[in-house]
């Protein structure tokens, strides 16, 4: 399963437009735990220069790392040899924005074909309980991503799930 999310936020102070992919192909949980493979396979670049081949945990969350793409902002904001990004307020906005888009839409898929969701969540159903964990003491995006996760129930046949809200 393959599935595009394109978006282009427009604020009063920046802009920036991402594309990312959830690829079809398997991938491992803890593939990425390595200090060299950190971070989604998300690229990072500043009016179409490559700032950083992996984003990491300044404008990702760690549990979206299984996500594919590229991020385009006019406006972040780099230190003097333009190789490192500098902790600001921007960041964390994008990243606040990035994560509620990506919460956003896997809840429209959600909603509107469960079963195709039950399948990405079979694959991927590991990241969203470890975001659920790693969003403590963020409660309003905790509770989003909560919504995303699927139990079994005993009122309900073999092999089906149902979320906290059925």
């Amino acid at each position: 399963m393959s599935i595009l999310v394109n978006f282009f936020v427009r604020r009063m102070v920046s802009q920036f437009e991402a594309t990312l992919l959830l690829s079809g192909e398997s991938f491992n949980m803890f593939s990425s735990l390595t200090p060299k493979d950190s971070g989604a396979d998300v690229s990072l670049y500043s009016r179409k220069v490559l700032i950083q081949k992996r984003v990491d945990s300044k404008i990702l969350p760690d549990w979206a790392r299984f996500l594919k793409g590229v991020i385009d902002s006019e406006d972040i904001p780099l230190n003097l040899s333009r190789e490192i990004l500098q902790n600001s307020d921007l960041l964390f906005k994008m990243k606040r924005t990035l994560t509620s888009r990506i919460i956003k839409f896997l809840l429209e898929k959600y909603k509107r074909n469960t079963e195709t969701y039950s399948s990405f969540y079979k694959e991927y159903g590991d990241f969203i309980r470890e975001g659920v964990l790693s969003l403590m003491g963020d409660k309003v995006e905790q509770d989003e991503l909560m919504k995303l996760m699927l139990f079994q129930s005993s009122k309900l046949l073999p092999g089906e799930f149902c979320n906290l809200e059925r």
